[in-house]
This record gives structure tokens, C-alpha cells and sequence, in this order.
């Protein structure tokens, strides 16, 4: 399926991401919120850090502010239908592998209406 690389730079954070449309619809693509949000929360805890906080990210499309959040040393739940996982799984091993591997950063399965695995709710 036809894909594309973007760079999404927000602020100070640079993150190359895998973008397709062709195959996960409108979810497969960066949107204008995900960068604005990704550069508040930099703007706002780029300093400081999130470490010791947790964050789902419902309907997180690509995961451009999961990413941001896990960086940041945040516990991060990227959520989506199944068909974006492998898209969203891509995304976060190619920008954030430390933070997978730390056991910061995953993808998750969650569709409208489903309830919270137990990890979504260890904290």
C-alpha cells in the first residue's frame, strides 16, 4: 500500500512518521491537532518532563502525541482501531524504540464503547 514519510517537527522535537491514507483512511494521516497539542505539551512540560504520569491516547491515529508524551517520560497507551496498529507500531519503533523497550510506549487495540484493558488502568 502506498505510504509516505513526513516530518513533524513539534517544537523542539523532531519525529520522522510513516503516513498512509491509501490504506488506514483518515487515521493514517498526521493531523493539524496532533501538532498543536504535541506542541503544547512541549511547551508546557519540555522541561520538566512527565515522568510518573500516565496517558492514553484515544483514536491516536499515527501516534505523533504519544510519542511526544513517552519522550517526555510518560507511561503511554496509544489506542486506535485494530487496522491502525501496525501503522501506529511502525511510527513508535522508528521515533521512540528507548521508550518501547523501557516498557514506557505501546499500542493497544480500543475501539468506541470497549472497555480499559487491565494495563490501560495500572495507575
Amino acid at each position: 500500500a502506498p505510504s509516505s514519510a513526513s516530518r513533524s517537527n513539534v517544537e523542539e522535537m523532531s519525529l520522522v512518521v510513516i503516513e498512509d491514507v491509501m490504506s488506514s483512511g483518515p487515521g493514517g494521516r498526521i493531523w493539524d491537532a496532533a501538532v498543536v497539542l504535541g506542541s503544547w505539551i512541549l511547551e508546557h512540560y519540555g522541561k520538566k518532563g512527565m515522568n510518573d504520569m500516565a496517558v492514553i491516547e484515544l483514536g491516536a491515529g499515527i501516534g505523533l502525541v504519544g510519542m511526544v508524551c513517552a519522550k517526555l517520560g510518560a507511561e503511554v497507551s496509544v489506542t486506535d482501531k485494530e487496522s491502525l496498529l501496525p501503522l501506529i507500531g511502525a511510527n513508535i519503533r522508528h521515533n521512540a524504540e528507548e521508550q518501547v523497550e523501557r516498557g514506557l510506549l505501546w499500542a493497544e487495540r480500543l475501539e468506541w464503547g470497549q472497555k480499559l484493558t487491565k494495563r490501560m488502568k495500572r495507575r
